[in-house]
């Protein structure tokens, strides 16, 4: 019997290259554990070589888990 993968593809919404926000170090954790992370933010185009997702609209492989973001500011 094959062995199950336990890897999952992660969206980030709100994603951040500010390595003081939880949402950057949330990517790191995930990216460490071997996770494959997609993130998402407005004005953004990388990450550390990721590339950043300007819409969920761009979005189009299966996600297994959605992670969101958003700034004290706006909830």
């Amino acid at each position: 019997m094959g062995k199950t993968s336990n890897i999952q593809t992660v969206l980030i919404l709100g994603a951040s290259n500010k390595p003081h926000r939880y949402t950057f170090k949330v990517q790191q954790l995930l990216k460490q554990h071997g996770h494959r992370i997609i993130p998402v933010h407005l004005k953004m185009t990388e990450i550390e070589g990721i590339k950043v997702n300007n819409s969920l609209a761009e979005i189009t492989e299966s996600v297994d888990t959605l992670s969101l973001y958003i700034g004290a500011q706006r909830s």
